[in-house]
């Protein structure tokens, strides 16, 4: 991706709407192979999200923290 930083804009999530873990430096808002998207952790992105899944729109982002940002880094 290129251009300027794509950003979270709300409140950083702080757990995994899945496992409940606690989010620290990456997460994803997208689908879930069942229908409702969520906010995931990494393990439960690869283990929930669709198998022909990929990011973009419909699919999912990916963020990475840097400092007190959230930037985009897939999708």
């Amino acid at each position: 991706m290129s251009g300027p930083e794509r950003c979270w804009m709300s409140d950083p999530p702080t757990r995994c709407d899945l496992c409940r873990k606690p989010i620290a430096s990456y997460f994803v808002d997208g689908a879930t192979r069942y229908g409702p998207w969520a906010i995931m952790c990494a393990d439960c992105c690869t283990e929930h999200m669709p198998h022909d899944g990929g990011f973009g729109t419909g699919k999912g982002q990916a963020y990475r923290r840097k400092g007190e940002k959230w930037i985009k880094v897939a999708g």
